[in-house]
């Protein structure tokens, strides 16, 4: 094994110049820099929706099959697949697997909606709901004593 330099930094040097000096530094890696370089754009996801495709009264969604359980969640949840004509689930391509398309109709998601944001105040502590009583917390005073809330019960008991 004989031991070959690091390679150095390009980033101050010409293009003819950077090349020349992975060459002689790194010739592990074999660049092919005979064609013009590509940008992602062309590779990018799809995700439009021709009109029509999702009825009036639903909501689309593009839904990620990470063989987590995703499409079941959402599945459980009452939101559908979405069908072309000859009626396979839209598809599209993306990493290793699929995104596929699911609605649901509106009066749910607004439903599944309002039961998020409860969900997601309430684990803060911000429900403007529910009075202070109501998760535990006694009194707050913003000028008094080191800002402190007290709390009157254990959450973990």
């Amino acid at each position: 094994m004989t031991n070959t330099p690091r390679g150095r930094t390009v980033a101050d040097k010409t293009a003819a110049t950077a090349k020349n000096m992975r060459t002689a530094t790194d010739n592990r890696i074999k660049f092919d820099r005979s064609r013009d370089r590509v940008s992602g754009a062309d590779s990018e996801l799809n995700l439009s929706v021709p009109d029509g495709t999702i009825p009036d009264g639903y909501v689309g969604l593009w839904v990620l099959d990470d063989a987590k359980g995703s499409i079941d969640r959402k599945l459980a949840e009452w939101w559908g697949h979405v069908t072309d004509a000859q009626g396979v689930n839209i598809r599209r391509p993306s990493g290793s697997g699929y995104v596929y398309l699911m609605a649901i109709e509106e009066k749910y998601k607004k439903e599944i909606d309002v039961l998020r944001e409860k969900r997601y105040r309430d684990s803060i502590g911000e429900n403007d709901a529910a009075p202070l009583g109501v998760h535990g917390v006694e009194s707050y005073t913003p000028n008094g004593e080191s800002n402190k809330i007290k709390v009157t019960s254990d959450p973990f008991s």
